[in-house]
């Protein structure tokens, strides 16, 4: 099924109809989560002339996809700062090496203040395969823990809530930093 918006311009995605709203600011106080009204405020951004799909074409998938499983994690490194896309309903798992006994600090900020969450995770079984999580009705995150020395990953989730049917989507900046220490045994840094 496509919506009335990829109806007058095919080539628009799903991803590019919800970026339309968020990169142009948009809100609709006045639609009280009624869809047709909301669908009308999207199709105010659609000209049917401009075959990038409206006003702003909007993020596709980020460089790093497809990092939408464990096992497909994507490489990052300690120091990294990422801006990133959280498509909705689509996970995006990073995995990085560091230094056992490094302290770690990951933090998310979503751009449009979608509800994104962050999880350090050892598998794809939730809650059991969790090893923290950072959950809050907000796109800025942060966990804090100490490296294992074995590579870890961490999974950036755009929440949905079943109950009313809200996605969440929204560009993101991911930060990965390591704090080095002193390995008392050799005068060695480690970390990133």
């Amino acid at each position: 099924a496509i919506s009335l918006a990829q109806a007058i311009d095919p080539t628009l995605t799903g991803y590019q109809e919800v970026a339309n709203i968020l990169n142009q600011g948009l809100s609709c106080g006045n639609c009280n989560n009624v869809p047709a009204l909301m669908l009308d405020l999207i199709l105010e951004e659609v000209d049917p002339t401009n075959s990038s799909g409206g006003s702003s074409s909007g993020p596709e998938d980020d460089s790093y996809e497809e990092n939408d499983a464990f096992d497909s994690a994507a490489t990052i490194h300690c120091g990294d700062t990422l801006d990133l896309f959280a498509a909705s309903l689509d996970y995006d798992f990073y995995s990085f090496e560091s230094v056992g006994g490094t302290p770690i600090e990951v933090s998310i900020s979503a751009d449009h203040g979608a509800d994104l969450d962050l999880y350090w995770v050892k598998g794809m079984s939730f809650p059991q395969d969790t090893l923290s999580s950072s959950e809050s009705p907000t796109g800025d995150e942060s966990l804090t823990f100490t490296s294992t020395g074995e590579t870890m990953v961490i999974l950036v989730n755009p929440w949905f809530n079943e109950q009313t049917n809200d996605y969440n989507s929204d560009s993101y900046q991911l930060t990965l930093d390591c704090e080095p220490i002193e390995d008392s045994t050799s005068g060695v840094r480690g970390g990133g």
